[in-house]
């Protein structure tokens, strides 16, 4: 079976996905998995999530998170959250 690889951009309505993702794969108490209004608080950008998420074959298999130093269009940007799961088989997207 072929698979497919699929980076993009987060939306606000993959929140609860994102969350769900640390849960399982990071640590199902760390704060970005219990507290949706604290994750909005530290990655939300109007209808944006300050994340990019990588699919292969539509499952979510890797998160990064960033946060951005300004509004202005090209800001700073710093990495903030990497996680792949441990069951990936493309364990450089961690990179």
């Amino acid at each position: 079976m072929k698979k497919n690889l699929m980076i993009r951009a987060a939306k606000k309505k993959d929140v609860r996905l994102i969350m769900k993702f640390i849960r399982n794969n990071w640590d199902k108490n760390h704060i970005l998995a219990r507290d949706y209004k604290f994750f909005c608080y530290e990655f939300l950008n109007k209808e944006k999530i300050n994340f990019f998420l990588a699919f292969i074959n539509k499952k979510l298999e890797a998160i990064q998170g960033f946060i951005l130093y300004g509004n202005k269009k090209n800001v700073h940007t710093c990495g903030s959250i990497t996680c792949v799961s441990s069951k990936s088989s493309r364990a450089y997207l961690g990179i």
